[in-house]
């Protein structure tokens, strides 16, 4: 799937990345790296806060063109659904 396939269907064009790793492994100043040299905005928003839906609706719908968001602490969601969360160690 390429970008003209989401325009014939009408869908937006979006990429995402998911990265992992140990608090302090450089993930979000690789993200504040990735924003500068591509000279977008980045839009922070951090899910272990009390996010309602509707919130959560009108912050994206009001993210400035041409910005990146950043979703901080994705984990928490998963563990405040009730955990559905399973870690595997090597």
């Amino acid at each position: 799937m390429n970008q003209k396939w989401y325009h014939e269907r009408s869908v937006p064009y979006r990429r995402g990345y998911l990265l992992y790793g140990p608090p302090g492994s450089g993930k979000t100043s690789f993200i504040n790296a990735i924003s500068g040299h591509m000279n977008l905005n980045l839009c922070t928003l951090n899910l272990s806060g009390h996010l309602t839906d509707d919130l959560l609706n009108d912050l994206l719908s009001n993210t400035p063109l041409d910005s990146m968001i950043l979703l901080e602490d994705v984990i928490s969601v998963f563990n405040y659904l009730g955990g559905f969360y399973i870690c595997r160690k090597n």
